[in-house]
């Protein structure tokens, strides 16, 4: 069996330039950690640069797998499930205090879930929301500099994050001869 990459994403903020000038955030300096992103999110929102100030797609994907990547914590046993079907959710209290900062965000008006899998995206397309947890593959190019934004004093600096996609896998047709392949596409997040 072998694999081809197909697409990859990671997981990025996207911001709009415009919202965050209208709110007298600096377009050219997005937040970095997760009190920067509250901070620029209560400013949007105070200056009514955008309907919603922050919002995501991929919850699961953003919010908790590659969340634990950058800050290199696990959420399972077993190398996050991977070493095994019998592994154990275990949360690091650092889920839980980033659960709790959503929930007190979309109290505040400042995060809006935006629906399962990429159904958050159009928020940010359309100009609804002023930053969006995403994938990168929302747009065909990622700047840079784009990144997740980070707890400062979990870590010095975010680790990298994970990256998903689809690939084309190869595979060989039982009692076939090996020149007889079959491709699948995998799709994922992207």
């Amino acid at each position: 069996m072998a694999t081809m990459p197909w697409n990859s994403s990671t997981t990025v903020l996207w911001y709009n330039k415009d919202a965050f000038g209208k709110a007298g955030s600096d377009p050219n300096n997005p937040p970095r950690t997760w009190a920067e992103v509250r901070e620029t999110a209560a400013k949007i929102k105070a200056a009514g640069a955008a309907e919603i100030p922050l919002s995501c797609a991929w919850f699961t994907w953003t919010q908790f797998e590659q969340f634990g990547a950058i800050h290199n914590i696990p959420f399972a046993t077993k190398a996050n499930g991977f070493e095994g079907l019998d592994a154990v959710l275990t949360l690091d209290p650092l889920y839980v205090r980033h659960l709790q900062n959503h929930i007190e965000m979309a109290k505040e008006g400042l995060f809006v879930y935006g629906g399962r899998d990429s159904a958050g995206d159009p928020l940010f397309t359309s100009g609804q929301a002023a930053m969006l947890i995403a994938s990168s593959a929302l747009l065909a190019r990622v700047k840079r500099e784009a990144q997740l934004p980070y707890y400062d004093g979990v870590v010095e600096k975010p680790y990298n994050s994970i990256i998903g996609g689809a690939a084309l896998w190869v595979l060989k047709r039982p009692g076939q001869p090996s020149r007889s392949i079959r491709v699948w596409l995998n799709s994922s997040a992207s």
